[in-house]
């Protein structure tokens, strides 16, 4: 390795910093998977339905709490290293985060009020996972600090630490309790919350004594009215994802219903790694070459091996199944068979995407997302009666379809203007 001292020491920090954010987000999916797998072999596809749709309710409502995200958090964090200002931009952000969250909240209340009682188990499940967000969002808000300095290693390992916890606890009571209430497995989510906000926050208040909590109105104006695009964004795409697991409850019988979700729990983890993946490569992919162009033999190469693994998993589908899920659940083989091949058109639009942030146009992001949503839904709602779960298919396709076509056309565009001015 070249370079001075500093350097060489820049380059450590900066691969081990994002060595450590990978491998927790990697902890992250395998706990939630096993965690998932547990539910369905103790309990069955009727209960496992459940849990899948508070799931699912619960993603959405996530999305609802990123109401300052990150991308623009971050760059008022690096724009200056008075604490003065800092104090009232990260103060701001936490009672954004923290009013959004307690709103949320009350909204479970409202609906567990006015629900039909057939969707009181699925709520309280889902409630009780929205408190760990209501903890973890404005806890992300001090965490934004360390992201701005590419430091993320203390924060990590805290998280980690909160994980294992949940795991912990999930664990201990499937072994002591056997079939436990699914509230009190929920349960393990807040309280993993809880000891990771912990743990950052005092490292947070040790370290930075500067810190004051000062908040004005016109600085939390500023950041709801600039989070605003990029919010509506994330949570249109988390409506997306979760099309087919928040409209097919209310479609097809109970125990229909957790057999398919076995198989989507399945295809949503190979998307969120293939995602993980490709934005892990995305500076050898979109930034490494001078000219900006993308490089094609890694895109290549990536998408290759995406395309292979999607085959291999496709064919061994039964095996896998049967193994993961356990004999109730081989109806799930073809659904994961055909479905998986949704990872490859998830890891082409990431790296799309990807390009867009680059080029600056995340009104196209929003967009695309957007109608991609509103299609997909208009056709579940409208062919699932008479095309079964090839609705599903087809409204997956469509979106996917839409995000890739506007993509692309946008792309194109831009690359022509670049063009016409040189």
């Amino acid at each position: 390795m070249t370079g001075t001292p500093i350097q060489r020491t820049g380059v450590v920090r900066t691969l081990t910093n994002s060595s450590v954010v990978v491998l927790e987000r990697i902890a992250q999916i395998g706990v939630t998977l096993v965690a998932t797998l547990v539910i369905a072999r103790t309990f069955g596809p009727q209960t496992y339905g459940v849990w899948q749709a508070a799931q699912s309710i619960f993603a959405v409502t996530s999305a609802l709490c990123l109401i300052v995200p990150g991308e623009v958090l971050l760059p008022r964090l690096k724009a200056t290293s008075d604490w003065e200002r800092l104090s009232v931009t990260l103060s701001s952000a936490l009672v954004a985060r923290i009013a959004f969250g307690v709103l949320i909240l009350v909204g479970y209340g409202i609906a567990l009020i006015v629900a039909p009682a057939a969707l009181h188990g699925t709520l309280v499940v889902a409630l009780i996972l929205q408190g760990s967000i209501a903890v973890t969002e404005p806890v992300n808000g001090l965490s934004s600090w360390y992201q701005a300095q590419l430091n993320n290693v203390p924060v990590s390992l805290r998280r980690l630490v909160g994980l294992a916890l949940r795991l912990g606890i999930f664990v201990l009571c499937i072994v002591m309790l056997g079939r436990p209430p699914l509230p009190l497995l929920a349960a393990a989510w807040p309280i993993e919350a809880l000891v990771a906000g912990v743990l950052v926050t005092a490292m947070f208040m040790a370290s930075h004594g500067a810190f004051r909590f000062r908040w004005t109105a016109t600085e939390l104006s500023s950041l709801v009215r600039a989070g605003l695009p990029v919010w509506w964004g994330l949570l249109f795409y988390a409506l997306f994802l979760k099309a087919d697991r928040l409209l097919l409850p209310h479609r097809m019988d109970p125990q229909g219903f957790g057999v398919y979700g076995a198989a989507a729990q399945l295809v949503e983890t190979a998307v969120g790694m293939v995602i993980l993946v490709t934005n892990t490569l995305m500076p050898r992919l979109i930034y490494h070459r001078e000219d900006g162009r993308l490089d094609r033999t890694t895109a290549a190469g990536l998408l290759g091996a995406i395309a292979i693994a999607c085959a291999v998993t496709s064919l061994l589908a039964p095996f896998i199944i049967r193994v993961l899920f356990g004999a109730g659940f081989t109806g799930a083989a073809p659904i994961l068979a055909i479905g998986i091949w949704l990872a490859a058109l998830a890891a082409i639009d990431t790296l799309l995407t990807g390009i867009l942030i680059r080029e600056r146009a995340f009104r196209v992001v929003l967009i695309k997302w957007t109608l991609a949503a509103a299609l997909q839904y208009a056709i579940i709602a409208e062919l699932f009666p008479h095309l079964g779960l090839g609705a599903v298919l087809i409204a997956y396709l469509s979106g996917y379809g839409v995000a890739l076509g506007l993509s692309g056309y946008s792309l194109n565009r831009l690359h022509s203007r670049a063009e016409a001015r040189a």
